[in-house]
């Protein structure tokens, strides 16, 4: 699975190598811990669009099948 680009200004991209993120769960927190956009994968590749959210670091949290997968995010 690949996150990027980091830092990112309005979009971000969660990429799977195969199709094993299809139906997880995937979370978008600020460092106070609040969720400011979550959603569920449904393709191979995965557009979020954060053009509101301010400049800062953000944890993304992907939940799937065989367990959890967390990265730090800059947002420009």
């Amino acid at each position: 699975m690949s996150v990027y680009p980091n830092p990112f200004s309005n979009t971000f991209i969660i990429k799977s190598s195969n199709h094993s993120l299809l139906g997880s769960k995937v979370k978008v927190m600020s460092r106070q811990g609040v969720i400011v956009y979550q959603n569920i994968i449904n393709k191979k590749i995965n557009f979020i669009n954060l053009p509101k959210l301010p400049s800062g670091i953000y944890f993304v949290t992907i939940e799937h099948k065989d367990g959890l997968e967390k990265r730090i995010l800059i947002k420009d």
